[in-house]
């Protein structure tokens, strides 16, 4: 049996590493390893802190139309698979002449015909997922059923939130452990810290919601909910009181408010709320000026974050940083002689972005 796993694009390692087994990287952004049962497919569904899809590899083949598309399905036995209601489901990556509706309709045709049970739109036994990327195709079940993205302690979002799985994979690039304190001085709606505190207290992210998954329907599982209350050293600052608001809503929504520290703190003042060479871990995402914040001046904004984060941050210590203007991040940075250590590129969407760490 062979899991897929779908992640962001380019931080696939960071899912591996969360897989623990060996697995490989068939597409970007897609992940398969070998399984022993269902059921560690379950359990990595409702574990996981990166990945956006968790699915049951079924069967994968060639297509450019619709037709090639439905002769892969017809080679599949939906009747050992299949055996009351179901639903497809279709999700596209490149140019085709076709669309994801039409996939949807010519693949649930195929599985009725073959093991005829109901098509249900709404609350199906079984999810068949459709993967169409460029001229490749995977047929599989999906144990999600929903983005895994979809936290559902974020309430409160604004247009410059990040993506949970994206905050997570800051924290696991920088390799912040509960040990060591960390700060995220431009924090918006609190996605860094709160998935530290989640990962810090060894909670599951989306435990309060462990019904919702797709795979309840043909293989009941459920984790416990062990409460647990351990101190950690994490600090959500931002320069607007309607971020730390919203970011603490977000935690306490999260259960793990009393695990974080709030403050609206302007980034030139860090200082004075860290002592010299106190802080382990600085992770953030450096804000891009718009009309909806109020930096105007982005290269003036790294020179002072970098200025403030070079005094308090601890010998040994590493500051990570997403952002889509990496050439002035890299240049501000070494005007205060902290080295790039690390470099990588993702994509969400159409969207690129840039993570870098950097140490004295």
């Amino acid at each position: 049996m062979k899991m897929l796993v779908q992640c962001i694009e380019g931080l696939e390692s960071v899912t591996q590493k969360e897989l623990k087994e060996e697995s490989k990287i068939i597409q970007p952004g897609l992940i398969n390893m070998d399984v022993k049962d269902q059921k560690t497919i379950a359990e990595f569904a409702m574990q996981t802190r990166s990945a956006l899809g968790v699915f049951q590899y079924i069967a994968e083949g060639t297509a450019s139309s619709l037709e090639d598309i439905a002769n892969i399905m017809k080679e599949i036995d939906f009747n050992k698979l299949v055996d009351t209601s179901f639903v497809v489901r279709c999700e596209r990556k490149g140019n085709h002449p076709f669309n994801s509706n039409e996939v949807e309709r010519k693949c649930g045709e195929v599985i009725f015909n073959q093991a005829k049970v109901e098509v249900d739109l709404h609350n199906p036994k079984y999810t068949i997922a459709v993967l169409v990327y460029n001229e490749r195709v995977y047929v599989a079940i999906d144990f999600a059923g929903f983005k895994l993205a979809k936290r559902d302690y974020r309430i409160k979002v604004i247009s410059s939130s990040l993506n949970p799985c994206l905050a997570f994979s800051l924290l696991s690039l920088s390799e912040w452990n509960p040990e060591e304190s960390l700060l995220d001085p431009f924090c918006k709606t609190g996605e860094i810290v709160i998935e530290a505190a989640l990962f810090g207290l060894n909670i599951p992210p989306l435990l309060h919601v462990q019904e919702k998954f797709a795979f309840q329907r043909f293989l009941p599982i459920r984790e416990k909910n062990i409460e647990k209350d351990k101190e950690l050293q994490i600090y959500a600052y931002d320069s607007l009181h309607v971020n730390i608001r919203n970011a603490e809503v977000n935690a306490k929504l999260a259960l793990v408010q009393k695990q974080v520290t709030f403050s609206r703190t302007e980034v030139e003042w860090l200082d004075t709320k860290f002592k010299e060479k106190s802080v382990d871990k600085i992770i953030t995402a450096i804000p891009t000026p718009s009309r909806f914040n109020n930096y105007k001046d982005f290269t003036k904004l790294c020179r002072d974050f970098f200025h403030q984060v070079e005094f308090i941050i601890k010998k040994k210590g590493t500051i990570t940083v997403m952002t889509t203007k990496p050439e002035e991040v890299i240049k501000q940075a070494e005007l205060f002689k902290l080295k790039k250590q690390k470099d990588c590129t993702f994509k969400i969407g159409e969207n690129r972005g840039y993570i870098l760490i950097f140490k004295k």
